[in-house]
């Protein structure tokens, strides 16, 4: 059985990147065997546990820079609501962990079954 998850990657990239593999790829299809999505999903499953075992677990702002402040608290808000623990959103606040976000986007993304 093959799944397939479509991801526009203009998201992934700034506004002046240029670069032909950015061009390339945008609005690609990726599809991905039911085996290699087991094997994606181990894996971070993994990186997931071994950034819970570090000291400092808040995500890099970097990766965060494209994101306003309202889909940061989206996020942190619908991270939450994945995991069962809504009571710990603070409302109009936010606190995304690496480890979490990591699990989060891996579920929302890569379990979805084809519609």
């Amino acid at each position: 059985m093959k799944i397939k998850v479509e991801v526009d990657l203009k998201d992934f990239f700034s506004g002046d990147t240029k670069s032909d593999v950015a061009e390339m790829l945008l609005g690609a299809r990726i599809d991905i065997e039911e085996k290699e999505k087991k094997l994606l999903l181990g894996i971070i499953s993994e990186c997931s546990d071994i950034l819970s075992r570090r000291s400092c677990n808040d995500i890099d702002e970097e990766h965060m820079r494209d994101f306003t402040i309202e889909e940061k608290i989206k996020l942190d808000k619908d991270y939450h609501e994945f995991n069962g623990d809504p009571e710990e959103h603070e409302e109009g606040a936010y606190c995304l962990y690496d480890f979490a976000i990591l699990d989060y986007l891996s579920q929302k993304y890569l379990t979805k079954e084809e519609k």
